[in-house]
């Protein structure tokens, strides 16, 4: 029941979110593969749920609360405060934050860089005297 009820709360977890599984794996180191194995209930790695929790803005050992039969928790101040002592807390939230944000820091500097690419490629095209497509 664990596995499968993991495999539920992930993909309910995206689509409330309104992610698609490639925009959760992106930038993580999961493959959509893997992520597509975890939401159909199978099991997978277990270092690869710091990745999943990440992606959905869980706290890293909602995973395994998930499969032991509890509940995940939110990266947001209310959901730590009530599982972690005041002088835990901030330490904890700013480490849980900063993890969920990783990812997606990541595929906005890959998107730039594809960007740039793209935009090197066509003023290479048409010639030096042109500064750029909008100009």
């Amino acid at each position: 029941m664990g596995w499968g009820r993991l495999g539920r709360e992930v993909q309910g977890r995206r689509e409330l979110l309104g992610l698609t599984a490639q925009q959760c794996t992106t930038g993580r180191d999961i493959s959509d593969t893997t992520w597509d194995k975890l939401e159909k209930g199978q099991p997978v790695n277990g270092p690869k749920l710091a990745h999943v929790a990440a992606a959905l803005r869980w706290t890293r050992e909602s995973p395994g609360r998930i499969l032991a039969g509890g509940a995940p928790l939110d990266v947001s101040p209310d959901a730590l405060l009530s599982s972690h002592s005041d002088s835990e807390f901030w330490p904890l939230w700013f480490e849980e934050w900063l993890t969920s944000q990783l990812g997606e820091i990541q595929a906005t500097v890959r998107l730039l860089a594809q960007r740039v690419e793209k935009l090197e490629a066509w003023r290479e095209g048409h010639g030096a005297e042109s500064a750029g497509p909008h100009q």
